[in-house]
């Protein structure tokens, strides 16, 4: 999603994470959900990831518009987390702690690994935007 989006710009990325949200739910979940638990934890979440096309001058520019993609979808699942799943925050603890912690613990590791991914992928990726900016 997020070299999609570097490469194809901020508003496919966009249209193509909000689909690609919509099917990971429809496809991957096997219980019901609240309604609002679908957008903010499919639909709008997966769609931020297109922000990552923001920025694409140079690799600085490239991982920030990443961290801003990923605090974006960190932003909606943090919201899930205190409206829907507040429930299962260990008796006595800030729900909106819980939410922190938990999806920190997913997101913070997910946000290295695409930022080396990205300094790995660099080279070739600064070529075709390069190359895609001077048609």
């Amino acid at each position: 999603m997020i070299i999609f989006a570097i490469r194809w710009g901020t508003k496919r990325g966009i249209i193509v994470g909000l689909v690609y949200g919509f099917l990971q739910f429809a496809l991957g979940t096997k219980f019901s959900y609240h309604p609002l638990g679908i957008f903010l934890d499919y639909i709008f979440a997966y769609g931020c990831l297109g922000l990552a096309g923001i920025f694409k001058k140079n690799l600085f520019a490239i991982i920030s518009s990443t961290a801003l993609a990923m605090i974006g979808r960190f932003a909606f699942h943090f919201l899930s987390g205190i409206i829907l799943w507040y429930t299962y925050a260990p008796e006595g603890m800030n729900i909106y702690l819980y939410s922190i912690i938990y999806n920190a613990q997913y997101m913070v590791p997910e946000f290295i690994i695409t930022s080396v991914i990205l300094c790995a992928l660099y080279k070739p990726l600064g070529k075709y935007i390069n190359r895609q900016s001077s048609l």
